[in-house]
């Protein structure tokens, strides 16, 4: 029985579901869709960021292309930093510049998000079957947030970079929905979530 290999898994877990089937059955099932070089080999960019050992402890995300699964919605949880961890993201203006930021772009929907003083989850999801990749939309509003926020902190405002992580199924995106709106309680900022004004949703994003 084929097992794709987890990101939480053990290294020695890990080791032992990889290596028996080598880099072809990398190609053909891994995370990123296994799409072969002219020669039949991974894209490195696509299998090993993944699938290497080496790579599991990286410092710096990587993003790689995310093949639609059928006909589900490709529901992806992001999560962006302050520069520095700089805690400047809570309170409402920073709050509202955000849903604008989000408002005004239509290829990319935002679902349920939390706001924390200095970092944002959210979950999105595409509206078009080619839409920009999530990095220049991620971008893209970083700036319009940073336009609006200047005069309430030293730029650059936001970390270079960004983790996402995509949803394929409907309990890994509930449980992930119950672990981030419980950000605020376990940063002692909350007694509960619903006393968290920095949190919502914006579109129902539907599998």
């Amino acid at each position: 029985m084929s097992v794709v290999p987890g990101r939480t898994r053990p290294v020695a877990s890990f080791r032992k579901c990889w290596e028996p089937f080598g880099v072809a059955w990398c190609a053909r099932v891994g995370r990123h869709g296994g799409r072969p070089s002219r020669d039949g080999r991974p894209l490195a960019s696509e299998c090993d960021a993944y699938y290497n050992p080496t790579m599991l402890n990286r410092k710096t995300p990587h993003h790689g292309p995310t093949p639609p699964l059928g006909n589900v919605c490709e529901i992806q949880f992001l999560t962006v930093c302050t520069r520095n961890r700089q805690r400047i993201l809570g309170s409402d203006h920073a709050h509202e510049l955000l849903l604008s930021s989000w408002a005004r772009t239509n290829d990319w929907l935002v679902g349920r998000y939390v706001v924390m003083p200095d970092h944002v989850h959210l979950f999105c999801c595409p509206t078009a079957s080619d839409p920009r990749s999530i990095e220049l939309w991620v971008r893209h509003w970083k700036t319009q947030f940073a336009r609006g926020f200047r005069a309430k902190a030293d730029p650059p405002i936001w970390q270079r970079s960004h983790w996402d992580t995509r949803m394929r199924t409907t309990d890994q995106y509930l449980a992930k929905w119950e672990y981030v709106r419980l950000n605020p309680v376990r940063a002692s900022l909350a007694s509960v979530p619903e006393e968290w004004h920095w949190a919502g949703e914006i579109h129902l994003l539907r599998w």
